[in-house]
């Protein structure tokens, strides 16, 4: 599921690529925003929460879905 969440997302290239390094991958901030022209260190930790905000109901709603 958190592999292939973003896919049934709307979510830009630039938020899948947020959330895969932090998430799945464990990035540093840091590490992300260097790879991202424009954005820092602070973007990228709003992005991720905000992303984790849609990222946590949905995580309990296929996780209720499995366990029926």
């Amino acid at each position: 599921f958190p592999y292939n969440f973003t896919n049934n997302h709307d979510w830009s290239d630039e938020d899948k690529y947020v959330w895969r390094s932090r998430f799945i991958n464990k990035t540093k901030s840091r590490e992300i925003a260097e790879n991202l022209p424009g954005r820092d260190e602070h973007w990228v930790n709003t992005r991720y929460n905000r992303l984790k905000k849609v990222f946590l109901p949905a995580i309990r709603e296929w996780w209720t879905n499995i366990n029926r």
